[in-house]
């Protein structure tokens, strides 16, 4: 196996590793790139110069129908099944859509290959259409990505983005909680903006390591009135906003307007 490796070796990246963004209260990802604030992402190629990943837990307002056809009344439903933002980046000469399971009785039926020993696998669009139409499996068993997030080694890869703390590696024994948190979300639309989000919110909290929280003490609002800090960084200047909830009003507002269309929310 190819692998990426940090400087501690127990941490390393290979084909089906999990990783989740920085839990950090200030977020790298405030000011740009905001659609990896507390992303999940799976890495399914890499090499010695690059490293490719997908985001799985921001649907997008598209959707993959899937046609099922009852075979005693003979009528037919579309199911639909939220289309993912995997990145910003597409590969040429790849599948633009690529479809993944974790589904034991679908590894048992050979539908797919699998992504390291992730227990996660890739299928083809068509292999998982048959395998629902089969009933070995319901729509909701797959996860459909398009887009991909590219390290390479000329912006310090993948192992910089570990070693600085921007992403973290998900241990395997929460790799199973969180897809099944994952599967949830439903395609994005205003109504279903915010719970889309929640549910992203604990499928990466999920994937946090054992001894391990995201959870923050309170603090008293020190960004205004008597007694304001200005070495406390938890706040936006002369503000009572905690910089963790910027964070995530911002990363709110680039899926409102990137995958919903919507340049204003309330």
């Amino acid at each position: 196996k190819k692998r990426c490796s940090t400087p501690d070796s127990s941490k390393s990246v290979v084909v089906g590793t999990m990783l989740r963004a920085s839990r950090a209260e200030r977020s790298p990802y405030l000011l740009g790139s905001q659609y990896l604030h507390k992303s999940i992402i799976l890495v399914f190629l890499v090499e010695d110069q690059v490293c490719i990943g997908m985001v799985l837990n921001l649907p997008s307002a598209r959707a993959v129908d899937v046609t099922l056809t009852d075979m005693v009344s003979l009528k037919s439903d579309n199911v639909p099944l939220p289309l993912r933002f995997g990145g910003e980046h597409v590969i040429e000469g790849k599948t633009r859509i690529m479809w993944l399971h974790n589904n034991q009785k679908l590894r048992d039926e050979k539908i797919g290959t699998p992504m390291g020993d992730s227990g996660i696998w890739q299928c083809s669009e068509s292999d998982a259409v048959r395998a629902i139409k089969s009933r070995f499996a319901e729509p909701r068993d797959f996860l459909a990505v398009t887009g991909v997030t590219v390290w390479t080694s000329n912006d310090g890869g993948i192992e910089e983005d570990l070693e600085l703390g921007r992403f973290e590696i998900i241990p395997k024994d929460k790799v199973s909680a969180v897809w099944n948190s994952l599967l949830d979300q439903s395609v994005l639309t205003l109504e279903s903006l915010d719970q889309n989000l929640s549910h992203s919110k604990r499928s990466w909290a999920l994937g946090a390591a054992n001894g391990s929280s995201d959870k923050k003490e309170p603090k008293p609002i020190r960004g205004i009135g008597e007694g304001f800090d200005e070495e406390d960084d938890s706040y936006v200047f002369k503000s009572n906003t905690n910089v963790g909830e910027l964070s995530d009003m911002a990363w709110r507002c680039w899926v409102g307007a990137s995958l919903l269309g919507q340049s204003k929310l309330d």
